[in-house]
This record gives C-alpha cells, structure tokens and sequence, in this order.
C-alpha cells in the first residue's frame, strides 16, 4: 500500500466514523422517544386492566394459607369488637356516655375494617360469626 492509497483509505474511515455518529445521533433520540412511549402505553393499559391480568395476586389470594390467614384475621377483629361491645355496655351502665360513644367508633372501625378483610376471602370462607355480623 503506497501513501496515497493509505490516504484515501484513511478518508474513507473518517467517513464512516462521521457518518456513524451522525446515524447514531439521528436514530438514538428516535428509538429511546419509541422506547418511552411504548413503555407509557403499556403501563396505561395494564393499570386500566385492559392487558396483563395480575394473575399471581389471584393464585395468592386463592392459596390455602391467604385464605387461612385472613379467616384468623377476622376472628381477631371479630373478637376485639365482642369485647369493645362488653366495654361498651359497661360503660353505659356506669353512666359514662363519652366512654361508650368513644367505643362504639372504635366498634365502627373495627366493623368496617372486617367489611373489607371479607371481600378478599369466598363468602363461603369467612367464619360463621363474622358472617352474621357483616351480612
């Protein structure tokens, strides 16, 4: 290879080396704004539940031990509310209405949180007691 021939390969890579950044810095904006918007879109729809069931929070949900858990969970409350009902009769009788009033919210809460604990289980799960008590 003579010096001219080197030179002129020499050109022919500085060309390609200029060209190929100008094609990265075209492309690479292009790609990562497509990148970007599918990821948005996807996120879009499986947040409005059009796409991707969240299948694992189903099978979860279903499995012997959540359903077992929650039932425990449940008789807790169902057991903190009887004895806030106990409190609350006895604090009637001793003539202390603000005690009363203030354990019957408590009950409420309690109530509502129950309410909401059962709509993760099969009504067919839920204990007998609970299930009176929210039905």
């Amino acid at each position: 290879m003579n010096k001219e021939e080197r030179n002129e390969y020499r050109d022919d890579m500085n060309r390609v080396a200029k060209d190929s950044a100008w094609t990265l810095w075209r492309f690479l904006p292009l790609g990562l704004l497509i990148v970007v918007l599918l990821t948005f879109l996807g996120w879009g729809l499986k947040s409005a539940g059009i796409i991707g069931k969240d299948i694992d929070r189903e099978v979860v949900q279903h499995s012997r031990q959540y359903t077992e858990s929650k039932q425990a969970k449940l008789q807790n409350l169902y057991t903190e509310y009887t004895n806030l009902q106990t409190k609350a009769a006895q604090a009637e009788a001793g003539g202390q209405e603000k005690v009363a009033n203030a354990v019957k919210v408590q009950q409420r809460a309690i109530l509502a949180q129950m309410k909401r604990e059962a709509t993760n289980i099969p009504n067919s799960e839920l204990p007998s007691e609970v299930h009176r008590l929210i039905r």
